[in-house]
């Protein structure tokens, strides 16, 4: 596994649902591992946009860009298995791929996949590791375990 950010620093806190990336908008974001890309959309209104963070009036250049990578091999977590990698607040996306609509995408282990970008009006990359499609609050690795399991993976280049 690799890390999903180049350039960043880590910035977990208990009431979020993943770790908070902080670093420069259109920052590279990578695949931390090899998979299938199953949505990559929100980006200048293209799919369903699968985030609650969306332009409002109080941050108007959020950006609503996310990407849900299904891992080959599943991260150990206890006795159970993350198999998706969520991202969220992107600026741009590699690849297009509308949910349910186009056909899933292979991508290696270290592809850029997308730009970060702002979430609620901070610069940085959402991620966290899902334990299926959900997103509940059973449903996550939480953001300081998460973090813990980030730091163990080879650094991006």
């Amino acid at each position: 596994m690799r890390r999903p950010y180049i350039v960043g620093t880590p910035r977990p806190y208990p009431e979020d649902s993943g770790v908070d990336v902080l670093m420069p908008v259109d920052s590279p974001v990578i695949a931390v591992g090899n998979g299938f890309i199953i949505y990559s959309e929100g980006v200048g209104g293209f799919g369903k946009a699968h985030t609650p963070w969306i332009p409002t009036d109080e941050y108007p250049n959020d950006t609503p860009g996310c990407i849900l990578l299904r891992l080959d091999v599943p991260v150990q977590y206890g006795s159970r298995s993350a198999a998706y990698f969520w991202y969220a607040h992107l600026s741009k996306l590699a690849y297009r791929i509308r949910d349910g609509i186009d056909a899933p995408r292979r991508v290696a282990e270290g592809m850029m996949i997308g730009h970060s970008g702002t979430g609620r009006g901070i610069p940085h990359l959402h991620c966290n590791l899902l334990f299926d499609r959900k997103q509940g609050p059973n449903d996550y690795i939480a953001p300081f375990e998460a973090l813990k399991l980030m730091q163990t993976w080879k650094t991006a280049r």
